[in-house]
């Protein structure tokens, strides 16, 4: 399996938590039929890439959850909305919205260096490979097709004659 850091432009910075999405939260809220606990819709501050999604789902953040205290939530992503079930509002306001914070920081800061680490070693291999072919190139140059001299070519004609009169020559 080929292993893929998708490039973030610098401006693009770290992905962060936008809004709650109230038009997806259930409709009996503050009601006697509300739910304890529900799934909650959150807009990120922009799309994320693959690497991200399948940092903010992977069993190291749902370590981290548990460990801040969360181990009914669950997190998923779609489009652009982290979508965190086995919550409600009041969790979020009382300290999980900045568990959920703290932990794409983590992982912004994580990613980031990879793609670092990343495009050095890209950048590393390309000199290389410029290199070796400026080397190649240079070879390449340094072969000659000129004819031979004179002495050279009577040198060459008494090897062949040398070979037919051995009997290498078929007439």
């Amino acid at each position: 399996m080929e292993e893929r850091i998708e490039n973030i432009p610098d401006e693009a910075g770290i992905l962060g938590l936008g809004a709650v999405m109230t038009g997806s939260l259930p409709p009996t809220l503050m009601t006697d039929e509300a739910p304890q606990q529900y799934m909650v819709d959150i807009m990120f501050t922009r799309r994320p890439v693959s690497d991200e999604i399948a940092a903010i789902t992977d069993q190291s953040t749902r370590d981290f959850l548990v460990a801040a205290g969360y181990p009914n939530v669950a997190l998923d992503v779609v489009d652009r909305r982290l979508e965190v079930s086995g919550t409600n509002l009041v969790e979020l306001r009382d300290g999980l919205a900045t568990v959920l914070s703290e932990r794409l920081a983590m992982i912004g800061r994580a990613l980031r260096g990879e793609r670092k680490i990343a495009r050095d070693q890209a950048l590393r291999d390309s000199d290389s490979e410029a290199h070796r072919l400026y080397l190649v190139k240079d070879l390449a140059e340094q072969v000659s097709f000129k004819l031979l001299t004179s002495v050279n070519q009577a040198a060459l004609e008494q090897d062949e004659e040398d070979w037919e009169n051995e009997g290498g020559a078929t007439s």
